[in-house]
């Protein structure tokens, strides 16, 4: 059930088995998994089913650092938490981003892709994606696409599957019903968590102190906690809660909130080929006959990185248009038009015939202006823009801290201090040089290169974002003097306080974080539930 905890009479506690502190990706997923346990869960959620201005304030706080998206509007504080305004992109971490690297301080996690396989594959089906589809040649071929033609050396091409329609990304209204029809499971709304208490010895939770704006305070006594409240508000609360030990909740060597990583991307040059087929190529997003959305780009191989020794980067190529061009591309008429062609060619029926006819004579301008400027390729302007996205060295000066300004509720705040390294920067300029070489060995094209690399960590081209991604803040690591949490992401120290999402990952890898936080998330579950049987 929903209940607002707005209702719950000022000072009352309340008793759980387990709770579960954030209803995002992998709260929702920690739910859903608890369902039908003998066992009662607690899920809350920091604002009400939609995001709102009044809650949205309790995220806010400066940065410091590199420049970044403000702090109030980077993340959702609502049940379903920011997968409400996720773009949806999935692609999994391979088994070189689980690798240590001699020539990357700090890299490597203490699992490996193969402890986590079972998990994969069960958020691939959670999240409606084509099961363990990710070899590139295979999208070539279901497309019709080619990949550049790049010494296989040196580049690889990479998938990523976009979730569509966008509202299937929205797990607080797509899981709703799974989580309100839980027998075991209760969730509150507008109910925020402004401390964890422990016993005297600092080693186990004993109660979680909550507060709602305009509202009551109350108390839920757990056996089990689990904080998944994201990788700027996981580091708060255990900063927040140093009644006991002082320096905050698995602090005692000061990691909590250091390493914050996120996936810079930025505008690296252009690409400029021969012909226009190039814009046509497997890169950039496309929109399958099945209705498979996917988005592909370029990066190093293994051997190539090693023998570089840089970390990763990926290149994407996105194609310009001409305005015209991209709107009658981008038509109705002319996508249904494009789907029966490709339905004919397979030799298929195509669907619903009578209505697509219609639906493309009733937008006919557009199908003959796409179709004729598609088949003579005019529509392709020439240069193509290349965007370098990073893994980044992780960095124990790049960190989330508190400041002595408190929101609404009494909680300190959070400042960001967000902070790359000269190798980050090295290794980004030197696989675009990597790319403008290989371009230009196979008579593809040529290559502007659109930044220097200086030696500076601090100043970077103007385009420079990162990606809402955010991670490290709560590493895992066998040792507990290079992590946060240990393997099974219980915070080190703790007996019953575990840290779920992208905040435990020691590297942001090459992948994008939600599918893997909901893989973590998966693992974790099983691990509770073997412990509460």
């Amino acid at each position: 059930m929903l209940i607002d905890g707005r209702t719950i009479p000022n000072g009352q506690t309340l008793q759980t088995d387990v709770c579960i502190i954030g209803s995002g990706a992998a709260g929702i997923t920690l739910a859903r998994a608890f369902s039908g346990q003998s066992f009662t869960v607690t899920l809350l959620a920091g604002g009400d089913l939609k995001p709102a201005p009044e809650t949205q304030t309790l995220n806010a706080g400066p940065n410091v650092g590199l420049p970044y998206f403000a702090l109030e509007y980077c993340r959702a504080r609502c049940f379903g938490g920011t997968t409400t305004w996720w773009g949806g992109h999935c692609r999994p971490l391979s088994d070189f981003d689980f690798e240590a690297k001699d020539w990357i301080p700090r890299s490597g996690w203490p699992i490996a892709r193969k402890d986590i396989q079972s998990f994969r594959t069960e958020a691939e089906e959670i999240l409606n994606l084509r099961m363990g589809h990710w070899d590139p040649k295979t999208w070539a071929a279901d497309s019709g696409l080619k990949e550049l033609p790049l010494d296989p050396q040196l580049f690889e091409t990479r998938v990523a599957q976009i979730i569509s329609p966008s509202s299937q990304r929205r797990f607080g209204t797509i899981f709703r019903k799974d989580i309100e029809s839980a027998a075991n499971v209760t969730t509150y709304l507008n109910a925020n968590v402004v401390e964890i208490d422990t016993d005297e010895t600092g080693q186990t939770v004993t109660a979680l102190k909550l507060a709602c704006i305009d509202g009551p305070r109350f108390t839920i006594v757990p056996k089990v906690c689990i904080l998944a409240a994201g990788g700027l508000e996981n580091p708060r609360l255990l900063l927040v809660s140093d009644r006991v030990q002082k320096a905050g909740l698995g602090n005692q060597h000061d990691l909590v909130g250091r390493f914050f990583l996120e996936h810079p991307r930025f505008e690296a040059g252009t690409f400029y080929p021969v012909n226009s087929d190039a814009g046509e190529m497997l890169y950039g997003p496309h929109k399958l006959l099945d209705g498979t959305a996917i988005k592909s780009y370029f990066g190093l191989t293994p051997g190539c990185a090693r023998a570089e020794e840089i970390v990763d980067v990926q290149l994407r190529m996105e194609r310009l248009y001409d305005p015209a061009y991209k709107r009658s591309r981008n038509s109705v008429g002319f996508n249904v038009f494009r789907r029966m062609v490709q339905q004919i060619k397979a030799g298929e029926v195509p669907e619903s015939l009578g209505s697509s006819i219609a639906t493309v004579f009733s937008d006919i301008d557009n199908v003959a202006l796409a179709t004729y400027m598609t088949a003579f390729k005019k529509g392709l302007i020439g240069p193509m823009r290349l965007t370098a996205r990073v893994d980044p060295t992780p960095n124990p000066d790049s960190r989330v801290t508190l400041i002595d300004q408190r929101d609404e509720l009494g909680v300190r705040r959070v400042q960001l201090d967000w902070r790359l390294t000269p190798q980050d920067k090295r290794s980004a300029r030197r696989v675009v040089e990597l790319f403008a070489q290989a371009v230009g060995k196979s008579g593809l094209g040529r290559v502007h290169i659109g930044f220097e690399d200086d030696g500076s960590a601090a100043q970077w081209p103007p385009s420079l974002a990162g990606g809402y991604h955010h991670m490290g803040t709560t590493r895992m690591s066998d040792d507990p003097k290079q992590g946060v949490v240990d393997r099974d992401c219980r915070v080190h120290g703790m007996s019953n306080l575990w840290v779920a999402g992208s905040s435990v990952f020691p590297t942001a890898g090459s992948g994008t974080p939600t599918m893997m936080i909901i893989t973590l998330a998966l693992r974790l579950a099983e691990d509770v539930k073997k412990r509460m049987a």
